[in-house]
């Protein structure tokens, strides 16, 4: 199964496209070029552009946690922020809003 679904992060008016997946044949079937063999998430980067698109596995939160770095990345990248090394509250609290909202699709996903 496949779920797909969108957010935007609030401040930062950056849209984030959501792909849940079950069995990688799947969504490799969906997608096969964001996800050639021997990958199993990735996050796509539209240039220039206030927006990402993550494909991540329902099971497995290291890729998730992974996957969202890149997300983290992507939102600085665009809006032309450079993280401070001596002060990471901002890097931090992005993290954590993107993780609950991950999260809560993925048990959301997990449930159906």
């Amino acid at each position: 199964m496949i779920t797909e679904t969108n957010f935007e992060v609030p401040i930062f008016h950056f849209k984030v496209e959501v792909v849940v997946f079950d069995k990688l044949e799947e969504v490799r079937a969906k997608y096969p070029e964001f996800l050639p063999e021997g990958s199993d998430a990735c996050t796509v980067e539209y240039v220039n552009v206030s927006r990402a698109k993550v494909i991540i596995p329902s099971k497995n939160y290291v890729c998730v946690i992974h996957e969202l770095e890149h997300i983290k990345n992507l939102i600085w990248k665009v809006k032309g922020y450079r993280p401070q090394s001596d002060n990471d509250e901002v890097d931090a609290y992005l993290m954590e809003y993107l993780y609950e909202r991950i999260d809560k699709i993925i048990k959301k996903h997990l449930s159906i």
